[in-house]
């Protein structure tokens, strides 16, 4: 964040200004000058921290609690350290953005609850850990826990046991709750209108069970065309929902995924009806940005030439566990392994064409996420292209046995032209480079390969000229197009003496 260097230089000049025995709590008349301007610095620190908070406030969740370890912990003096600390955790613990109850409970992790940093109270000490103890398990990006409940026939039944294919919304509340009455009357207005294909899981917490049955009737009839509504009631608190959902007060919604990840927590019915329109009428997604591809190319740039085909599925397999496995977000996954696919079908070199097919196999083993029809002509129709294109003589087989009139031979000897078959080339080691007219790149590639046969008399090079064969031998076009992927050229592709491929989506220039 660019925000970082700012706020921790600040911090550590209060560190070293505010004195260690500087007492907000004294009365005016007892505090000397000095005390007084401690007190201003503290006020300045606060400002500081509120201005800097509020930017962190829309981002990750991982972010976020990096950066506020990282402030808490380069205050060197105890008393900031705290100050910092405590103004953290009210921050988070009452922002607006859903799901920042996540950092409050962290730092109370990571700093208080530890000893590291004493709160200002024992009373405050307790409710944050109270806080903490019935929250952490229903945070976003949670598994939902498992509710065993009983419906109004008494039939028990274990929600979120297992992955289903539908959203579910989950609603705690009393009969004697007015909040609780304004936000269901709120929410059949919304699912009667939008008709959502979600499961409504209605809890009624209290143990009344006339009243129930009374508030269900008049209340509770919300089912539609595509949401269904079940009611259930855990009279003798079995299920534990209090310390697995935090349900300290009511109403407590929550949105679950297909997965069975907490997507939303605490909401009212108007966050569920946003949530649900970008979940059910999502917008057309664009992959492929600028920004995408300053971000990929920073990221691939640490690598430098130490990049491996594992490394880009590993990079894959950290996008889904951080989007997808840990926060819930689908959209967030969808969108940024669609930029990555897209970035990787635009990259030459056999480590981005093997990462790309790698890439390309995850998101086709995802039919579950990928489903719309914006997926499978953005996305899906890509992966299968890419995976198509890369099992063309797919390394370690025998390359095609197609015969080519009038190719190019190059060794230390000299260029001549000749019909060459391509699975009987005599060279120890040989490299066909497929090319076209006009491309300078692909005069570059000749060029290093002719100074390659120069000084390697193991190396045969075979150049053959696309255009030549289209306009000339349109069948074996046909062929060499089957065969080999030639979508962008120079392809170049490496086979020994028997005619195995060793390599393609080579460079001869670098």
């Amino acid at each position: 964040m660019k925000h970082t260097g700012i706020i921790c230089a600040f911090i550590v000049f209060m560190s070293h200004l505010v004195p260690a025995l500087a007492s907000e709590g004294n009365p005016a008349w007892q505090r000397s000058a000095a005390e007084d301007d401690s007190l201003g610095k503290f006020t300045m620190l606060g400002a500081k921290l509120d201005e800097y908070f509020h930017a962190l406030e829309t981002e990750p969740s991982g972010i976020q609690k990096a950066e506020v370890d990282f402030i808490i912990g380069a205050c060197t003096d105890s008393l900031v350290r705290q100050f910092t600390a405590i103004k953290a955790y009210g921050f988070f613990l009452n922002s607006p953005v859903m799901g920042n109850e996540a950092v409050a409970i962290h730092i109370f992790d990571n700093w208080f609850g530890n000893g590291k940093v004493a709160m200002k109270n024992e009373a405050d000490f307790l409710n944050a850990r109270l806080f903490a103890t019935v929250n952490r398990r229903s945070q976003i990006g949670c598994k939902a826990p498992e509710l065993a409940l009983e419906d109004m026939d008494g039939n028990k039944s274990v929600l979120f046991a297992n992955t289903r294919d539908r959203y579910s919304l989950l609603l705690f509340y009393d009969t004697d709750c007015p909040k609780c009455r304004l936000e269901i009357m709120k929410l059949d207005i919304i699912l009667k209108n939008k008709d959502y294909p979600l499961n409504f899981y209605a809890v009624y917490i209290g143990t009344d069970r006339k009243e129930w049955e009374k508030y269900v009737t008049e209340y509770l009839a919300i089912g539609s065309g595509n949401t269904a509504v079940f009611n259930f009631h855990d009279p003798d608190r079995l299920s534990d929902f209090t310390a697995l959902y935090g349900i300290l007060q009511t109403p407590g919604i929550f949105m679950i995924s297909p997965e069975n990840r907490i997507i939303g927590r605490k909401m009212d019915a108007e966050a569920v009806e946003k949530m649900s329109d970008a979940i059910f009428s999502p917008k057309e997604m664009e992959y492929g940005s600028e920004e995408s591809v300053r971000l990929f190319d920073e990221i691939f740039g640490i690598y430098g030439d130490s990049l491996s085909c594992s490394d880009i599925t590993g990079i894959a397999a950290h996008i889904k566990e951080k989007t997808l496995e840990e926060a819930g977000d689908t959209t967030l996954y969808k969108q940024m392994t669609g930029d990555l696919l897209y970035y990787l079908s635009n990259r030459k070199g056999p480590v981005f064409k093997c990462g790309g097919n790698g890439v390309a196999e995850i998101v086709l083993s995802e039919g579950d996420i990928w489903k719309s029809s914006d997926d499978s002509i953005k996305v899906l129709s890509l992966a299968g292209f890419m995976k198509d294109m890369y099992s063309k003589s797919a390394i370690g087989t025998r390359i095609a046995d197609i015969e080519v009139p009038s190719g190019e031979i190059i060794t230390a000897e000299g260029c001549r032209k000749k019909d060459m078959n391509l699975a009987k080339l005599k060279g120890k080691r040989n490299l066909i480079i497929f090319h076209t007219e006009g491309c300078d790149i692909c005069a570059a590639e000749i060029e290093a390969a002719e100074k390659l046969a120069a000084g390697d008399r193991k190396t045969r090079i075979y150049l053959v000229n696309m255009d030549e064969v289209l306009s000339g031998y349109p069948e074996t076009a046909d062929k060499l197009f089957m065969n080999f992927d030639l979508t962008s050229l120079p392809f170049i592709i490496e086979t020994d003496r028997k005619g195995t491929v060793t390599g393609k989506y080579l460079s001869l220039c670098f």
